[in-house]
């Protein structure tokens, strides 16, 4: 039953972390803007203290009070691979504006 739980506490700090990150890219156009948007709260210990450690080999994430680290199927992208879908994100988006607007403008003149 434990297990079940911890699985759900741990989903839900990864949605609020995700979140953050997002608010964070549209507010500021990359992230994180401020080394505490890329903390997680931990699930073990509650503190905001699991950050991203790019030098590390095996668990990336990890805890600085209890040294939990996330399961291997429940690991969080790291800041930059969010910084780089939300722009690729967002390139899609203006090419799909400028597309739509091109064909209506091509649409209403013949040439």
């Amino acid at each position: 039953m434990k297990g079940i739980k911890i699985k759900k506490v741990i989903k839900e700090v990864i949605k609020k972390y995700l979140k953050k990150m997002v608010e964070e890219f549209e507010d500021y156009g990359n992230c994180p803007s401020k080394p505490t948007t890329s903390l997680i709260d931990c699930p073990e210990c509650g503190h905001l203290s699991i950050k991203f450690d790019e030098q590390a080999i095996e668990q990336k994430w990890k805890c600085g009070g209890c040294f939990f680290a996330f399961p291997k199927n429940l690991i969080p992208p790291s800041p930059k691979e969010i910084e780089d879908f939300l722009k690729r994100k967002k390139v899609r988006e203006e090419r799909k504006r400028t597309d739509k607007f091109m064909n209506k403008f091509f649409k209403k003149t013949k040439y």
